[in-house]
């Protein structure tokens, strides 16, 4: 299998969503868009 690469830029959206859309601490958000990301095999 594969692993696609994001840009910082993406990944940076997705933490400013978690932030703003689903009230995550910085760190939370973080965290879940690593989860997030990993789990579609992106790195």
């Amino acid at each position: 299998m594969v692993s696609k690469r994001i840009a910082q830029e993406t990944f940076d959206a997705a933490v400013r969503e978690n932030i703003e859309e689903f009230a995550m601490g910085p760190e939370e958000a973080v965290k879940e868009a690593v989860e997030q990301f990993e789990s579609q095999d992106a790195q």
